[in-house]
């Protein structure tokens, strides 16, 4: 490999997240470099230059000892910041521009279902009982 590699080390996730969906889309982008699924037995850990991660396990980017940077593919960053052997290179946040607001979207959704009690009453649907609780007024109660 003349270029530097791309390795892609995604773990977890959903069908979106899935590694060939991800190396299709660094092959369409990066069509002169090679993009590499891990493990791959074949590939010469020098030859990795970057690497494009979600969740690696601790110790999967020591082996790559010419690596220039890593690009973490998700909002969290705690897998990576757990491992001790991580290594001294730039840690980039791969990020697309509406991810703040789906984020945003994400945790309101999730206060409101807590806050119209949801679980609760999908519990009562399946029940075919209807006996709904007070509802509070969202300016009553606090999140946190």
């Amino acid at each position: 490999m003349g270029k530097g590699a791309l390795a892609l080390l995604i773990n977890g996730g959903s069908e979106n997240w899935s590694s060939a969906r991800w190396k299709a889309r660094f092959d369409a982008v990066c069509p002169d470099r090679p993009v590499v699924l891990l493990p791959d037995g074949a590939l010469d850990p020098a030859e990795v230059h970057y690497a494009a991660v979600w969740k690696p396990k601790p110790g999967e980017l020591a082996a790559f000892k010419n690596l220039r940077v890593i690009f973490n593919l998700g909002a969290g960053v705690d897998a990576l910041m757990a491992d001790r052997s991580l290594p001294d290179v730039p840690l980039v946040r791969v990020a697309v521009s509406d991810l703040t607001g789906r984020m945003t979207e994400y945790v309101v959704l999730h206060v409101l279902m807590h806050h119209r009690q949801e679980p609760y009453l999908r519990e009562s649907q399946r029940l075919k009982r209807w006996a709904p609780d007070y509802q509070w007024a969202a300016n009553a109660i606090t999140v946190g």
